[in-house]
């Protein structure tokens, strides 16, 4: 049991006095324990542990409170307190649905990535609802997110010239070449550390699951899908390391 388990309803019923716990008086008092019930479970159970929500299924009935998971991944509450039946999921139906949690991971297992290939690949795979399975099968995937890191090559900078002079100085192309910038040119050597391949189906369904200006104009993966991936990913890659997208 831990510090932050609570039943407001139970705790309002042992805070009344005996003679007063009627049960017209109780279902008063409910009406304000609902709230506060659901704002501790929003914070203390959804975000922090995740949510085991189903996945919305068109034409299903769902009652009030009823949560579901959509495909943009997030958290959806019912709102109606009739119940709502529709084929309008609950990320465009507003009427009926409020979003609760961005995503239904819950924040105690997303502090536990790492930049580790194996971990990035999981939760990849489980943050944009890709079945995992085990052990990644990388290259011979078909429809999962893998990981490939790139080889190095042996390109360098020299401190030179641009001949044998025993006094070089300068950072140069080498040869007869004049000096260059090293930062933001075509000679600056720049490498992707490694190469995330997306399946194309599952790039484009995660492409139209983003919201409006989800790009910005100096996103170095400039689609909806690229953005998404890449602000995922940044959380978690160490600083300084580059990486590409790629469809398969």
């Amino acid at each position: 049991m831990s510090v932050y388990d609570l039943n407001v309803l139970n705790d309002f019923t042992n805070l009344t006095p005996p003679s007063k716990r009627k049960p017209t008086t109780l279902a008063y008092l409910g009406v304000f324990a609902w709230k506060l019930q659901f704002l501790h479970d929003l914070f203390f159970n959804y975000y922090a542990n995740g949510s085991i929500a189903p996945f919305w299924v068109s034409g299903n009935t769902y009652s009030f409170e009823s949560k579901v998971v959509d495909i943009d991944n997030a958290v959806y509450s019912c709102t109606s307190s009739t119940g709502v039946t529709s084929t309008t999921n609950p990320k465009n139906d507003t009427a009926n649905w409020i979003k609760i949690l961005n995503t239904y991971i819950g924040v105690r297992e997303r502090v536990a990535y790492t930049g580790q290939t194996a971990i990035l690949e999981y939760a990849l795979n489980r943050f944009f609802l890709v079945a995992v399975s085990l052990p990644f099968a990388r290259a011979n995937h078909i429809n999962q997110i893998y990981i490939v890191n790139n080889a190095q090559p042996n390109n360098r900078f020299y401190l030179t010239r641009g001949n044998n002079a025993p006094n070089n100085s300068y950072l140069n192309r080498g040869g007869s070449y004049n000096n260059y910038y090293v930062v933001r040119n075509t000679y600056t050597f720049n490498l992707n550390a490694f190469t995330v391949y997306v399946p194309t189906a599952l790039y484009s369904a995660i492409a139209a699951n983003q919201p409006p200006g989800q790009v910005s104009p100096n996103d170095p993966s400039p689609t909806a899908a690229g953005s998404a991936i890449r602000a995922f990913l940044s959380k978690y890659v160490q600083c300084g390391f580059n990486f590409n997208i790629l469809t398969y």
